[in-house]
């Protein structure tokens, strides 16, 4: 059986289908760090719009499947566009992320720096300490002290020695005893604050003009349609072609 995508279409719309993605959640979008962007849910938004497109660009092109029934034939369509689609899937959607990308067409430099050091604890812990003094022994030895006495004599106006007197000191010790000095447990923390350098700088650096880069975009999304490419990919898949019969 033979059906040209016009009639496909004709089809899927009485079987309440679109043409192309079915339902959003046969597809295991890929997870995009930071972004939201879903091509297969903005397709089923305005699905009708998008399936008039691709009628309108291939709608003449006939494909052929070995079916006896509009319903058989339908679902062999789907089954062409759904292994074709999970192949590009993550493609597509990173794709389709990287053009939804928010940016400054005429900027060549964006910078943004951050760097944090958030709260720092440092413990240095001691522990208890003792100091054990041992027992001392102060040895004072023997010593002698003499004093003399000396007098005037009267008849001679000379002094002599009248008495001397030596007194002898014993030997004695001093004994301390021994003891132990403790020292408590402590412990020293120190904090550190949080530490933030921020770093914001963008515009345009002079090595290309901003008219330059202004123009480049125009450039790049006039050659650039996200969908209109996808739906290039989907009828070379498929292996939808001209047939004469259908041409005439």
């Amino acid at each position: 059986m033979k059906k040209t995508i016009k009639q496909i279409l004709t089809i899927a719309r009485r079987n309440n289908k679109d043409l192309l993605f079915q339902d959003p959640e046969l597809y295991p979008y890929p997870e995009i760090p930071d972004s939201n962007d879903n091509f297969i849910s903005d397709y089923a938004a305005l699905a009708p719009s998008y399936d008039n497109y691709f009628v309108k660009e291939y709608g003449a092109r006939v494909v052929e499947y070995d079916v006896e029934t509009e319903a058989d034939f339908l679902e062999e369509w789907f089954k062409d566009l759904y292994g074709t689609e999970l192949v590009y899937l993550e493609a597509w959607a990173r794709l389709y992320y990287a053009l939804h990308i928010n940016f400054n067409p005429v900027y060549n430099v964006e910078e943004h720096i951050k760097t944090t050091y958030g709260e720092h604890i440092t413990e240095n812990v001691i522990g208890e300490r003792s100091h054990t003094k041992g027992a001392q022994i102060n040895d004072d030895g023997t010593h002698t002290d003499t004093s003399t006495q000396f007098n005037v004599a009267v008849d001679s106006g000379e002094e002599k020695e009248s008495a001397k007197q030596t007194d002898v000191i014993g030997a004695h010790q001093t004994t301390e005893g021994r003891r132990t000095d403790t020292d408590d447990a402590a412990t020293d923390t120190t904090t550190s604050n949080e530490h933030i350098d921020s770093v914001d700088r963008s515009g345009n650096i002079g090595v290309v003009s901003a008219t330059d880069l202004l123009n480049a975009e125009i450039e790049q999304k006039k050659r650039l349609s996200f969908f209109k490419n996808v739906f290039l990919v989907l009828i070379e898949e498929v292996g939808a072609y001209y047939d004469s019969e259908f041409l005439q």
